[in-house]
């Protein structure tokens, strides 16, 4: 299980496999898992360490026996609805209008200016942040910017130059900088790595190229 992150993270697999991946909006982390999500950023913990080892193996094990990727699918949501539905952890009103005003951005606002935005001190905010999101409001904008970044650089005929402008970069140096940092490549190879939808039936896709699932 990985939190958010701020570095990047290459799977390398061999062979023929099959595998689950869900990926969970942060605040739906937070009910979900029900503890500081801190724990988890910039980690790999292992489920059980996080979900419980009986709930974790009886899901495994429910999905590797069900006769279908559709009877898995209802799985996951059963599951995963039943524990939303039993948890008492709750992100914070603060926390949820912060959390959708630097969305709403694309991670361009300050720490200050959402402070000033919600009413609340920085260190308030950094407090809710660490908890519930898993990194500070200055880590998770940068992300946000990065993840703007990478679905306009798909734009057919968009330069570089013009992605940066757009999403809160001093230059194109700068957004250059920043993806060999968060993604270890260059803008232009991860380019080539954009994901696309795989359709067969069972609504697989490819994983995101950013950890900040929002939608």
């Amino acid at each position: 299980m990985l939190g958010l992150q701020t570095s990047p993270v290459i799977s390398l697999t061999g062979g023929t496999g099959y595998g689950v991946q869900v990926e969970l909006t942060p605040l739906g982390a937070f009910t979900l898992l029900a503890m500081p999500l801190h724990h988890l950023s910039d980690s790999m913990i292992h489920p059980a360490g996080v979900l419980g080892r009986h709930w974790s193996a009886d899901l495994t094990e429910r999905l590797a026996e069900a006769p279908s990727w559709r009877r898995r699918w209802e799985i996951l949501d059963e599951s995963i609805s039943r524990r939303l539905a039993d948890s008492r952890c709750w992100p914070s009103p603060v926390l949820c209008e912060a959390w959708a005003l630097l969305r709403s951005c694309h991670g361009t606002l300050s720490v200050g200016q959402l402070a000033d935005a919600t009413g609340r001190s920085r260190r308030r905010l950094e407090i809710l942040f660490a908890e519930q999101i898993g990194l500070a409001p200055k880590r998770v904008a940068r992300i946000l910017r990065f993840q703007r970044a990478t679905v306009m650089m798909r734009t057919p005929g968009r330069t570089w130059a013009e992605t940066a402008a757009a999403c809160g970069y001093h230059d194109q140096a700068h957004l250059a900088r920043e993806f060999r940092a968060l993604a270890g490549m260059t803008a232009t190879t991860l380019q080539t790595l954009a994901p696309h939808s795989i359709s067969d039936g069972t609504s697989t896709i490819s994983a995101p190229l950013t950890s900040v699932p929002i939608s």
